[in-house]
């Protein structure tokens, strides 16, 4: 999961941006803001785009799949595929 959270300080009208690589670092960092009392906002947007363009993947080979088995067009070896690359 990727959660964006940003800590804004009220005094300095700072804010801090912090990437938790897992469940429990955002668990720790949710505890710690928590009991100092900090304001803070969670930005999971970046989650719902990633979510999207994965969608928006699948969906886009299973038509190409559906058209190479209708026989419109020819899909790519895996030979060609790497020699893009």
């Amino acid at each position: 999961m990727l959660y964006l959270l940003t800590i804004i300080f009220k005094e300095i009208m700072e804010s801090i941006t912090i990437k938790p690589r897992n469940d429990s670092e955002m668990q720790f960092v949710m505890e710690f803001i928590k009991r100092t009392k900090l304001r803070s906002s969670l930005d999971q947007s970046n989650k719902a785009i990633k979510k999207q363009e994965v969608l928006d993947g699948i969906t886009s080979s299973v038509e190409q799949i559906n058209q190479h088995m209708k026989g419109e067009i020819e899909l790519k070896t895996l030979e060609e595929f790497l020699d893009e690359l």
